[in-house]
């Protein structure tokens, strides 16, 4: 899907996506910042922002901190991308790929952390990779070749979403008044979400995995300064 794009064109929808998301990404966090400030400090209600601070501050002790910042930014963006944005070349090989880390990523979510899955699960969930390899090998699955451009964009569009909507799993205090910052908090990463895809889908897999793993570091400033300077 990147056939007949120049790297001049490639490096130049980056640095259109860098600036479209860093105007969206700093006045998302102005507004969760002000509404923190304004709404939640004076009625004494943590932040959700607060609350993934001490969340990462737990795993810190439990992973340490160069375990810990692996994992952020580089092993859970690539189980990421793969899951929901390989597939988006409509490849059979991407798209049972993508399918299979997908499972992976939902098995996450259910138990509270890929570390936490147990050991009968991951069995059965090798199992259903035997399964999906063989059918791959055997079988042509042809209708994945099939897809047609609206459902290809509607496709698009639902992993777009999904992709922002799953981050929601990150917390777990869902009063009314955190609404308004949920949504400007699933507004930024709609925005991120949308330039990683047309990053990935313009430029390559790369390319949207590279700016999922910037954005990640530029987001574990605290981890990283536990890493290189011994900070609690």
């Amino acid at each position: 899907m990147t056939s007949g794009i120049s790297n001049n064109d490639k490096i130049y929808l980056l640095v259109k996506c860098i600036a479209f998301y860093c105007i969206i990404s700093y006045c998302c966090r102005f507004l969760m910042f002000a509404f923190e400030q304004q709404v939640l400090i004076p009625n004494e209600i943590i932040s959700p922002s607060e609350s993934l601070n001490v969340y990462l501050a737990g795993l810190r002790n439990k992973l340490g901190p160069i375990l810990l910042l692996f994992l952020v930014i580089s092993f859970q963006p690539l189980l990421e991308e793969v899951s929901f944005r390989l597939g988006l070349s409509f490849k059979k090989r991407d798209i049972v790929i993508s399918i299979y880390t997908l499972m992976l990523f939902g098995l996450g979510i259910l138990h509270g952390g890929i570390l936490n899955i147990s050991l009968p699960t991951f069995i059965i969930y090798v199992g259903i990779g035997v399964l999906l390899f063989f059918l791959y090998k055997k079988h042509k699955l042809q209708f994945l070749s099939n897809i047609d451009k609206n459902s290809k964009d509607i496709i698009i569009a639902v992993y777009i979403v999904f992709f922002a909507f799953i981050h929601i799993f990150n917390f777990s205090d869902f009063s009314p008044i955190l609404f308004p910052w949920y949504g400007i908090y699933l507004f930024n990463l709609l925005t991120l979400s949308f330039v990683i895809t047309r990053l990935r889908i313009k430029n390559g897999f790369l390319w949207g995995y590279s700016f999922h793993v910037v954005n990640n570091l530029l987001g574990s400033t605290k981890i990283l300064a536990s890493v290189f300077f011994f900070l609690n």
